[in-house]
């Protein structure tokens, strides 16, 4: 049987200066209708930060998260690097409290199969289903992971752009949903990964 191949996706996740917000998301249409043209892009998708609530201090930053799908990792890392989105980027750095971070992950099958007594048909997940658990765990991590490791770097006197943040960054990330986060997804959400019907 034919393997079939997988895809890449890669999450960016900006940290934007909230008297930059409107600028940005003019920004952010732009940078997608690029990416949108570009080889091997599936989709995109943008997370955006939830409206503040209540009668706090509103935040000065705000989280935006943009998910991207491509057909191979080759796409996506040409993508990240190509000199269109480095131009694009240098429009918006003024705007961007921790510069820009990403992580690239490859799709596993191993994430999505659960028990063999549960998966009679392995490989018959829906695509949107991977979509929709992937971009549900990614999420969360993304936005955590770099903010919990942000003031030790700090206090390291170190950049939050330097490479190594965003090496050390995409390796926790990597570890937790590899050991930890998709293995426990894949158990409690098996039944429904498999189903047959589009909602089931």
């Amino acid at each position: 049987m034919q393997r079939r191949r997988s895809t890449a996706t890669s999450v960016i996740v900006h940290e934007v200066a909230s008297n930059h917000e409107h600028a940005y998301l003019a920004w952010i249409h732009k940078i997608t209708v690029v990416a949108h043209g570009f080889p091997g892009h599936i989709a995109t998708e943008i997370v955006r930060p939830k409206p503040a609530t209540g009668h706090g201090r509103p935040s000065e930053h705000h989280h935006f998260v943009t998910i991207l799908r491509f057909r191979t990792e080759a796409d996506a890392h040409r993508w990240l690097h190509s000199r269109e989105r480095a131009a694009l980027l240098h429009e918006a750095c003024a705007w961007l409290v921790h510069g820009d971070r990403h992580v690239t992950y490859s799709d596993m099958p191993l994430w999505y199969q659960p028990p063999a007594k549960e998966a009679p048909t392995p490989g018959s997940v829906h695509r949107w289903k991977q979509w929709v658990m992937t971009a549900g765990a990614v999420f969360p991590l993304s936005v955590l992971v770099p903010r919990a490791l942000g003031p030790i770097w700090e206090r390291m006197g170190l950049p939050v752009e330097h490479l190594a943040f965003r090496a050390i960054g995409a390796a926790g990330i990597s570890g937790i949903m590899v050991y930890w986060l998709m293995p426990n997804l894949n158990k409690r959400l098996g039944k429904w990964l498999q189903a047959p019907g589009l909602l089931r």
